[in-house]
């Protein structure tokens, strides 16, 4: 029983997308199906889910569609009252547009950027307009030991600042500016009217705009514009002024001091956004009976997040199509897999099929449903499947906890997969003699190449020590991990967990770049596989995850044989 209303139109849309991938195949293949796999990415990341943001239109109709999909391999609703879903509220904030100008006082031209090449807004931005002097405050930062707004008037004044937070002051201090709503806050409260804030996230390149959709905690600043230009933007924006961005970024972190100016341009901002403190959204429950009168009553729960961060105005489109449709398409194929086996081989245990809402705003879909599943103390083992179309080998997480389980997917790598990658980790060494002379040799070429250029010369002067000379990097592989995303909230009833993503992926997370085109077919449909067959194995009720995994403890790290 469906809880919310679909136009008729949507689904003169829909039908048609959902028949052509479901289509029996003339023979029954126990293989997984990358052409299928990449028909849901495709399908889910288009534009007419909208980014599938919690909350909105175009997430609900792709609830629809992965409800049909499921119901189509024999999937039955396992939701409330007897049906799929599993409804709760979420913040939801739907921009329409933004616009973004800077110009000198008295000139004629401005600076015009575009939303969703140039910058983004927050998730959680405020609406409203600002056309104002700007001082650049740091990290914008208003500590007793360290306070960015010390020396400058943000009254009336749009704040630009910069992502993140010193890393020289303790977390005690940092955690308290640490999101843009914390920023926004503080800056506020010292009399601005806007907030820039440059991305300085290494999760995506300098010319990327990225939304994250959790902004940080309660109240909503609902007048409050805030805006996230990309790197590369930030040197026009600085460009002409008391230093640039990087410039000043050195030297707060060199002095630990405040380097903080007031700007001779001036922004021009102005936004539209539809703000809901409490929207509905839906989790989608099925389940598959297991076979078996004995170990039926016991449910082995496989979940991936299909929320997404939307899209803002007509130019920024998050399509989401690694974060996370890659892993919806996993779970529908995994559905698919059980639905075709024979009968003699069908899951003794039921297999319980979760697809997550509000995973973007701290996982929120993950804590209502297992909150609210009937039957919690009778799970014996969840795995999620986060962001899985890229990368260079499969990461599965939880053997720190959960070493048993584990090791179930690891049996099934080596006889169908053979993509686990090791844990890996970068630690500082002291620098051997050799790698010492090395880059004293390097060194001296370096300043021999920039004698022929003045500016190159000026530039290798003004190069400072970082205190990373006498030290190397090494990687360190092997070592523990511990359930995250999705498993946190299985961790406190003891669930055995496993999270299947991918080592050195998502490079387009949460940007416009998150298209179908990017994903690595090759990486899903082995990540897939591996999926399906660990679940297979936990079906068949051996693997007693809260027996087996009743001595919880961190291991040491593993060595190779």
């Amino acid at each position: 029983m469906y809880n919310f209303y679909y136009c008729k139109k949507a689904l003169a849309v829909l039908i048609p997308a959902i028949v052509a991938i479901l289509t029996p195949a003339k023979a029954v293949s126990q293989e997984v199906n990358t052409d299928t796999l990449m028909k849901h990415i495709i399908e889910l990341s288009s534009e007419r889910y909208e980014g599938r943001q919690a909350g909105t239109y175009g997430y609900n109709a792709a609830v629809k569609y992965c409800v049909e999909v499921l119901r189509s391999y024999g999937v039955e609703p396992a939701g409330e009252d007897g049906g799929w879903l599993q409804e709760f509220d979420v913040e939801c904030n739907e921009i329409d547009n933004c616009t973004f100008h800077t110009y000198l006082p008295g000139a004629k031209n401005h600076d015009t950027y575009s939303l969703g090449r140039d910058f983004s807004c927050a998730a959680m931005t405020g609406r409203g307009y600002a056309d104002a002097n700007v001082v650049f405050c740091g990290y914008g930062l208003d500590a007793s030991a360290y306070d960015d707004y010390a020396n400058v008037d943000a009254r009336g004044k749009v704040v630009i600042v910069a992502s993140g937070v010193p890393n020289f002051l303790p977390s005690d201090i940092t955690d308290r500016y640490a999101t843009l709503r914390d920023k926004a806050r503080v800056a506020k409260s010292h009399g601005a009217v806007a907030l820039v804030s440059i991305n300085m996230s290494k999760t995506c390149s300098d010319i990327e705009v990225q939304c994250r959709g959790y902004n940080g905690k309660l109240p909503h600043l609902a007048t409050f514009p805030i805006i996230q230009p990309t790197r590369y933007c930030a040197e026009s924006l600085f460009r002409g002024e008391e230093m640039p961005l990087d410039e000043a970024i050195a030297k707060i972190q060199e002095t630990h001091k405040p380097q903080s100016f007031a700007f001779n341009k001036k922004f021009e901002i102005e936004t539209n956004a539809k703000y809901r403190a409490s929207a509905k959204t839906y989790n989608v429950v099925g389940i598959m009976h297991g076979a078996s009168k004995k170990v039926k009553q016991e449910y082995i729960v496989i979940g991936a997040h299909l929320d997404h961060v939307g899209r803002q105005g007509e130019t920024c489109f998050y399509p989401g199509a690694d974060d996370d449709a890659s892993s919806v398409a996993a779970l529908l194929e995994t559905a698919r897999l059980l639905s075709e086996l024979p009968v003699e081989k069908r899951p003794a245990r039921s297999v319980v099929f979760v697809i997550f809402s509000g995973s973007e705003q701290l996982d929120k879909g993950t804590y209502e449903f297992i909150d609210h599943f009937r039957y919690q103390g009778r799970i014996e083992a969840f795995l999620s499947i986060d962001c899985i179309g890229s990368g260079d080998s499969i990461d599965v997480r939880g053997n720190a906890r959960y070493p048993n389980l584990w090791g179930v997917a690891c049996h099934n790598d080596s006889l169908y997969t053979n993509a686990m990658g090791r844990a890996k980790k970068t630690i500082k060494v002291y620098a051997t003699e050799e790698e010492l002379a090395e880059r004293a040799k390097q060194k001296k070429l370096e300043e021999k190449e920039a004698a022929k250029d003045p500016k190159k010369m000026k530039a290798l002067k003004k190069q400072k020590p970082t205190g990373n000379e006498k030290f190397s990097e090494q990687v360190v592989e092997g070592f523990q991990t511990m359930p995250s995303g999705d498993a946190l909230a299985f961790q406190p009833l003891e669930i055995p967990s496993l999270v299947f993503t991918t080592f050195n992926g998502k490079q387009h997370q949460h940007t416009t770049n998150d298209i179908p085109e990017n994903i690595n077919r090759t990486m899903l449909t082995k990540a897939t596989s591996l999926v399906y067959h660990t679940l297979c194995d936990l079906t068949r009720g051996y693997y007693r995850g809260r027996t087996y995994e009743s001595k919880l403890q961190v291991y040491g790290p593993l060595i190779d044989d």
